[in-house]
């Protein structure tokens, strides 16, 4: 007889050599979607800091009377118009004389934090990211 085939022993072998790699490659997709999705999320909080840090500095620049209420409340008076920033509810809010607008959704920027450094000079710190203004119109 001269059959040739595969016995069962190669067939058990090739078979577990076939699932150690393929259980490999799965294991190594997964880890690339877990860290494609963090990467995503970052990405997504440093855009949203960066434009709240905009527009936060584009105000305090122009801002006429500045209040640091808080650590995480900013008082300014812009062309006669009071405008309050601020953290609330684990969201950052812009304040505009009746209108308040909230900038993010809960939890979406953990930190909102500013502070004084000298007389014309702010400290703002959204998230991650932490820039020093300085006001122009201030007296």
């Amino acid at each position: 007889m001269n059959k040739r085939a595969f016995t069962l022993i190669e067939l058990l072998i090739s078979l577990g050599i076939l699932s150690l790699v393929l259980g490999s490659c799965f294991l190594l997709l997964g880890t690339q979607v877990k860290t494609y999705q963090k990467c995503q999320r970052d990405l997504q909080e440093k855009q949203l800091s960066t434009r709240i840090l905009n527009l936060v500095s584009k105000d305090l620049r122009n801002a006429e009377v500045l209040n640091l209420v808080s650590t995480n409340e900013i008082h300014l008076n812009l062309k006669g118009q009071s405008i309050i920033y601020g953290a609330q509810d684990k969201k950052i809010k812009r304040k505009s004389g009746e209108q308040t607008a909230y900038l993010t959704n809960a939890n979406e920027v953990l930190t909102f934090e500013c502070s004084s450094m000298s007389l014309r000079l702010v400290n703002l710190k959204v998230g991650n990211l932490s820039q020093n203004v300085y006001l122009r119109n201030s007296n």
